[in-house]
């Protein structure tokens, strides 16, 4: 009876192998790994590339913002120079270095340093680089 049992098993099912088994996992993994791998890939590429355009969009406006900022500083610092070259000590000053001009001149550039609070120092040079007068805010 157990003959013919395992006759009747053997012609409903074929023998299986282990390397029957093995190959034919192999023959439908190798394929799904590869598309899941794929996928990622990509996943992985598109959010680096999301990443990337973000940290640029935000760096430029960044270097928008500094430069608002510095633009703004030169414009300050430009109307601030034309107060100070217009100012009568300095147009005195191109008639001739007079000591009494000299102390003016300084007196005037302490009071525009007191007032404005950003700069440290101002100092007149003449045509022939030579320091004539040095005014600091902090003694």
């Amino acid at each position: 009876m157990k003959n013919k049992y395992d006759q009747f098993l053997n012609q409903v099912t074929p023998p299986v192998s282990t390397t029957n088994i093995f190959r034919r996992f192999l023959r439908y993994f190798i394929p799904c790994a590869m598309v899941l791998i794929a996928f990622f890939a990509l996943y992985i590429k598109k959010e680096s590339d999301d990443l990337t355009t973000s940290l640029i969009e935000r760096e430029k406006e960044n270097v928008k913002h500094i430069q608002m900022v510095l633009v703004r500083y030169l414009e300050i610092l430009a109307s601030d120079l034309l107060i100070l070259a217009n100012s009568d000590q300095i147009i005195r000053m191109e008639n001739g270095e007079n000591p009494k001009h000299l102390r003016s001149l300084e007196q005037r550039f302490l009071t525009f340093l007191r007032d404005r609070q950003i700069y440290d120092q101002i100092r007149f040079i003449n045509a022939d680089g030579k320091e004539v007068v040095r005014a600091d805010l902090h003694d």
